[in-house]
């Protein structure tokens, strides 16, 4: 059972420390991103609140992701979907064997 803590630290196994491909169209965005959003530094958050603290699902799912879901009109589906489609698109690309 989860406790409700947040931990922040190393990935739960090898399989998530890893070298991925970023498709050269998305380097020009991922950059700004972290020019502007990221915290600095190598071992820093990418991805952050607005207040500069760690996403807690909850909240994100709440006050990002669905209403990104409804301003583009899509139906619900779950964020984690996106892996399973980034990943078909690498692969469409060429980019996974």
């Amino acid at each position: 059972m989860s406790s409700g803590k947040q931990i922040i630290g190393p990935p739960k196994s090898a399989a998530g420390s890893r070298a991925d491909i970023v498709p050269e169209f998305i380097a020009p965005a991922l950059q700004l991103h972290l020019r502007w959003l990221a915290q600095p530094g190598e071992d820093e958050l990418l991805f952050t609140s607005p207040e500069g603290k760690a996403l807690r699902y909850d909240n994100f799912r709440h006050c990002v992701w669905y209403p990104a879901l409804r301003s583009a009109g899509l139906p619900r589906v779950h964020f984690h979907d996106l892996r399973h489609t980034g990943n078909q698109l690498a692969a469409d690309a060429g980019l996974v064997a």
